[in-house]
């Protein structure tokens, strides 16, 4: 036990001189954590908050919270993968993002033809039956914003892939590391 609380301490103490050694991309990677980290909260709590309109409160939790797992699985597993070391993965966020915005077009364009209304008449109509229904909705449709908005960011954005590949090399040489203490060479 002592023996893995050191080899935790340097690990941690060799990680510390490596971002020492990239400073912005240390800044960068907490910057994408954040990110990314708002995105998974967001859509969690966004698609909880949807189960347990959609069932009314009327649903068991097990209910309510199978619901959610299985609608913020696919957007789980992109945006976990955009968590990853460099920016190239990151361009997955754009098809989690075209998707969800062609799905929320999908809809408006449903709806226009069920009640043939227009965009504003059917958000003014979705508030005045729901206040509650009415920030879901919105919600819904800027879920797909905020992530196209962080893969603009992650991958457009010259500086920010600069940073991503360096974020790459860095953690490269921590896997090294890693892998060294793990196996020790022989003497």
């Amino acid at each position: 036990m002592e023996n893995s609380k050191e080899l935790q301490k340097q690990y941690q103490e060799y990680r510390e001189k490596v971002y020492g050694e990239y400073p912005e991309v240390g800044r960068f990677w907490k910057n994408k954590k954040r990110v990314i980290g708002f995105l998974l909260i967001y859509c969690l709590v966004h698609n909880f908050a949807m189960s347990f309109t959609v069932t009314a409160g009327r649903g068991s939790a097990a209910a309510i919270i199978l619901g959610t797992i299985v609608r913020i699985a696919p957007d789980l597993i992109f945006l976990l993968a955009a968590m990853g070391r460099g920016w190239k993965i990151a361009l997955c966020l754009y098809l989690l993002g075209l998707y969800r915005l062609i799905d929320c077009l999908q809809a408006i364009r449903e709806v226009g033809e069920m009640y043939s209304g227009g965009v504003l008449w059917i958000f003014s109509s979705i508030f005045e039956n729901s206040v509650w229904m009415g920030i879901i909705t919105l919600c819904q449709f800027l879920y797909p914003v905020l992530i196209l908005s962080a893969a603009v960011w992650l991958t457009l954005i010259p500086r920010n892939r600069e940073l991503g590949e360096g974020l790459e090399r860095a953690n490269e040489k921590l896997k090294d590391y890693l892998m060294n203490l793990k196996n020790p060479p022989l003497p």
